[in-house]
């Protein structure tokens, strides 16, 4: 198992990396794993440390705009960002 911490010290190229060799094809069998390990860590810097209600709470006062959001991350495939690869997927069967 990859831990968070491993995944956090890596430099953008070697995270790049991992997604493109180990989350991509993970994404095309529907498996959904975040480049960041969890999804606090994909919070930006600036919220606060605290309980996760409270975090999630935080980016949702900074962050509410499509366009907001997507300027946070890179993009992944096909101009689009993880977050919105994975929902695409999901949702798509509904």
């Amino acid at each position: 198992m990859i831990s968070k911490n491993f995944i956090s010290s890596l430099d953008f190229g070697l995270k790049r990396t991992l997604a493109i060799f180990i989350i991509i094809p993970l994404l095309e069998e529907n498996i959904f794993v975040l480049s960041q390990g969890d999804i606090e860590s994909c919070y930006p810097k600036d919220i606060s440390k605290q309980d996760k209600p409270s975090m999630a709470q935080e980016f949702c006062q900074k962050i509410n705009e499509k366009e907001d959001l997507f300027k946070l991350y890179d993009k992944m495939i096909d101009d689009k960002i993880e977050f919105e690869i994975i929902f695409e997927k999901i949702f798509k069967g509904l």
